[in-house]
């Protein structure tokens, strides 16, 4: 509930803030990861727990974040916030039954999606389980012909830079990925080519979650050992430099 996450981050924050504040400038704080609820709520807390660690720490940065789980759609809709050392930050899984086919949390229905393409691809979509539990993704399956591709990506993600120029302060993306375990790694590195091109060409810094599950790095089903295990294609589409020998 609101009430509770607004209580305990107004004992957690000072006390954070004066262990940390005479520590290295390398030290950021992020309030609350994903929020689960509505940004009314939400802006209110946020701006009294960046209130409560200013009045103990004026030196690090802190990291602020949009409600509904920090979407990109929540971030852009803040009031931005009266504080020059603070750092915005968005999650990206978009869209949502591509990157989270086969999830076995969250809707129930993402169980029944595999195989489907990125960019969407008429000729190599799979057949659409007609279950009703289905039924709840059916509007985004329809809409994916327009969705699933890369200049959508780039429209949601011009509105993170747009935001980013408003507010006068940096963006990050804090959280983006495709979960591995139903879908094609050649499709999921499309992806991941599309979003690493985007972001930077917009400036707007990103991390992968995460390193070592299905969302990672690392090939899928093996024991996640470095470097062998290294998904090679992923790092290549994500831009980063192999490690010597893989």
């Amino acid at each position: 509930a609101p009430a509770k996450v607004e209580e305990s981050l107004l004992l957690l924050w000072p006390q954070i803030a004066a262990h940390y504040k005479n520590r290295s400038n390398y030290i950021v704080y992020e309030i609350l990861n994903e929020p689960q609820f509505g940004n009314k709520e939400w802006e209110h807390i946020q701006k009294k727990a960046l209130e409560a660690i200013r009045k103990v720490d004026k030196k690090h940065t802190v990291v602020v974040t949009g409600a509904d789980w920090s979407g990109l759609n929540a971030m852009c809709e803040l009031q931005p916030l009266n504080d020059k050392n603070i750092i915005y930050t968005f999650h990206f899984y978009e869209p949502f039954i591509f990157t989270h086919q086969g999830a076995n949390w969250g809707d129930p229905a993402l169980q029944l999606l595999s195989n489907i393409p990125f960019p969407y691809n008429k000729d190599k979509m799979p057949e659409i389980p007609t279950d009703s539990k289905i039924s709840s993704l059916r509007g985004q399956l329809a809409n994916y012909p327009k969705t699933g591709n890369e200049a959508t990506l780039k429209k949601r993600l011009e509105m993170a830079a747009a935001f980013s120029e408003k507010a006068g302060a940096p963006v990050w993306c804090g959280e983006m990925g495709v979960h591995d375990v139903a879908v094609q790694n050649e499709e999921r590195n499309n992806w991941y080519k599309s979003a690493r091109k985007i972001l930077n060409e917009l400036h707007i810094p990103f991390c992968v979650w995460g390193y070592d599950d299905t969302f990672g790095i690392f090939m899928p089903g093996s024991k996640k050992k470095f470097p062998y295990d290294l998904n090679k294609e992923v790092l290549t589409a994500l831009g980063m430099n192999l490690p010597e020998g893989v």
